[in-house]
């Protein structure tokens, strides 16, 4: 958990959600709750880990559904390209924010842009070395699955909290580590908090020197204050689900202290001459 700020005094709902292994249900507001709560939900933006692949184009007009909180990108990313169509068209202040994370993610595109044919719309990027623009749903998976929670912490409404399930799917180690700067930016600069579930070390790691637990990630990195991390962990026992704060230094020494005995093993292994 990244930054830590969301709380509205004197402000209540009950509302219910439901998921499934390959579904979610959204969110339902009780009704006797009015604007002010559902303002407040519209400012809580969730990712799902089964994001979308991106289509080569789509329809104008063909958005995705919108949860009932108010959130405008799907939680699959199914409307990504309707959704950049219309900031793209109405040259949003941001697009070159998102642009410039988004090729610190993948270092081979140097622009990102939304084009319109007739009423179908695409997402294309300009390769800088080829100088050749290439649909984005001709390129790899990870970029396809990052753009969408790019888009989202970018464009996201001001004070908003993110929550993404594992925004490392199909990623390598350095586009990871451009996530992370990303998600610490959006914290530090935008006042806006991240949360995230995760089973990657790679993206652990990032946090672990952050912290000061391992070596640090060096210059050009936007380094998180420790005071605005959280550590949480999930387990099922007995049929319930526990839920623990962690103290990172005390969780990441635990982790390094098995990896070393895996890595660096009492017996030494010989080669026959």
């Amino acid at each position: 958990m990244v930054g830590a700020k969301l709380r509205q005094d004197k402000l209540a709902a009950e509302f219910s959600t439901t998921f499934g292994q390959n579904s979610f249900g959204g969110v339902r507001i009780a009704s006797e709750f009015g604007g002010d709560t559902r303002s407040l939900l519209g400012t809580v933006w969730y990712f799902r880990a089964s994001r979308n692949d991106i289509n080569a184009d789509r329809q104008t007009g063909q958005g995705g559904s919108i949860p009932v909180w108010g959130q405008q990108l799907d939680p699959y990313g199914s409307n990504i390209i309707t959704y950049l169509l219309e900031r793209w068209t109405d040259q949003d202040k941001n697009w070159p924010v998102a642009q410039e994370w988004l090729k610190r993610i993948d270092p081979e595109l140097s622009i990102l842009k939304s084009p319109l044919r007739g009423n179908m719309a695409s997402l294309e990027t300009l390769n800088k070395f080829s100088d050749v623009s290439v649909n984005l749903a001709y390129q790899g998976t990870g970029i396809q699955r990052a753009i969408t929670i790019v888009a989202g912490v970018i464009f996201s409404p001001p004070n908003s909290t993110i929550i993404i399930e594992e925004p490392e799917v199909h990623l390598e180690r350095g586009s990871i580590e451009a996530l992370v700067d990303l998600f610490n930016h959006a914290v530090m600069n935008w006042n806006k908090q991240i949360i995230l579930s995760t089973h990657s070390m790679d993206l652990l790691l990032q946090y672990a020197s952050d912290l000061g637990l391992a070596t640090p990630r060096g210059k050009g990195h936007e380094i998180i204050d420790p005071s605005k991390f959280k550590l949480v962990t999930f387990e099922r026992r007995e049929g319930k689900i526990q839920i623990r704060d962690e103290d990172m230094k005390g969780r990441f020494t635990t982790v390094m202290d098995r990896l070393r005995g895996v890595l660096k093993p009492t017996a030494v292994a010989t080669v026959p001459a």
